[in-house]
């Protein structure tokens, strides 16, 4: 099967003959080179092959050879109609949507990451707490990434009503990436979120999992870019992350860094790990001991990836490794890793409008 190596690097860089026939998780490619993987695979085999077999197969060489013998032969039709997942809602800003004068930047981020998962739940025919995988282990959507630009949160007004218009597509059988717009007279919010399937493994941290089974979601013909960036950052293969206009650099030595340690009260989520909306407002808490003139700011942008997590036993080491003013705005690079092992949980990029600009 090495006369097929050429694909397999085409979407990992690097991979070697040796770990054709290493267990999966033993070689370089990760879960979203997987995904990225079977697309490319199905497109030059012209097969497309059932989620069952995929989930069976143990090596990439075992993968090789199941599409060299399938080449070309066509499944049957299924009967499911797949289709891109809709949700539209309306709510009225009222003093709990709101903080310092604006609109909540956490009420906002805990609204997004609970429309993602109503469109999941739309889409599998199930409420969240049903969602279980073959072998009846609880299956969680964990966030790998969140993008939204919005108009400054202090031009948000009480009482001020939001319409947001939102869909879901997926790649993969256990990859979901959501789309969601929220708009006013005066002003407006564009976000994009993505999710993978996980359940819990040993010392309660999540591990990934083959999904739910069918849904009625449609597929990307192709990974989409939003994932593919990420990939590529988590791979640390991009040393300045352009998204919707803004530029940040992706600096390895930092100007600032300090201790934070986790509220287990405030950021712990219902599975006992760092919450995902908490990551933003931990870098924001840390960054005002950096720049104290990042209080009297108000987000326009926000790019959260998410590598891995941590429990509340947990220390956060925050680190600074961008800082830009201009325009009246300031953008900021921040990192969060894990005291314990140096892990790195996320790299977060924003920007932020000055009060006095």
């Amino acid at each position: 099967m090495k006369q097929y190596l050429q694909i397999i690097q085409q979407v990992v860089s690097g991979f070697s003959e040796e770990e054709l026939y290493l267990p999966i998780s033993e070689t370089s490619a990760d879960s979203l080179d997987l995904v990225e993987l079977r697309i490319i695979l199905e497109r030059h085999f012209n097969h497309e092959i059932k989620d069952e077999k995929w989930f069976e197969i143990a090596n990439i060489g075992q993968a090789l050879q199941y599409f060299h013998n399938n080449r070309g032969q066509e499944l049957k039709e299924d009967s499911i109609c797949y289709e891109v997942i809709h949700y539209e809602d309306e709510v009225e800003i009222r003093m709990p949507q709101m903080a310092n004068s604006a609109l909540s930047e956490l009420w906002l981020l805990k609204y997004l990451g609970d429309t993602h998962w109503q469109l999941l739940s739309v889409g599998f025919g199930k409420k969240s707490s049903e969602f279980r995988d073959s072998s009846s282990d609880r299956v969680y959507a964990t966030f790998l990434r969140i993008c939204f630009e919005t108009s400054p949160l202090n031009n948000f007004s009480e009482n001020e009503f939001l319409k947001f218009e939102s869909e879901l597509e997926g790649f993969g059988k256990s990859s979901f990436l959501s789309k969601i717009n929220g708009f006013s007279d005066k002003n407006n919010i564009t976000a994009q979120i993505m999710t993978t399937f996980s359940v819990k493994g040993k010392n309660n941290n999540l591990v990934s999992s083959e999904g739910l089974g069918e849904s009625r979601i449609v597929n990307y013909k192709e990974i989409p870019v939003f994932a593919n960036e990420y990939r590529l950052l988590k791979k640390n293969l991009v040393e300045v992350h352009s998204s919707k206009g803004w530029n940040f650099e992706i600096n390895h030595d930092s100007v600032y860094e300090c201790e934070y340690k986790i509220n287990p009260y405030s950021d712990i989520n219902g599975v006992g790990l760092l919450y995902f909306a908490s990551y933003p407002i931990i870098s924001d808490f840390c960054l005002s001991g950096y720049q104290l003139k990042s209080v009297s700011s108000h987000t326009v942008f926000r790019d959260i990836f998410y590598f891995s997590n941590c429990q509340a036993s947990e220390t956060i080491i925050f680190r600074v490794v961008y800082y830009k003013e201009e325009n009246g705005n300031f953008f900021t690079t921040t990192t969060l890793s894990r005291k314990s092992d140096n892990k790195l949980l996320s790299i977060i990029f924003a920007v932020k409008k000055l009060l006095d600009s």
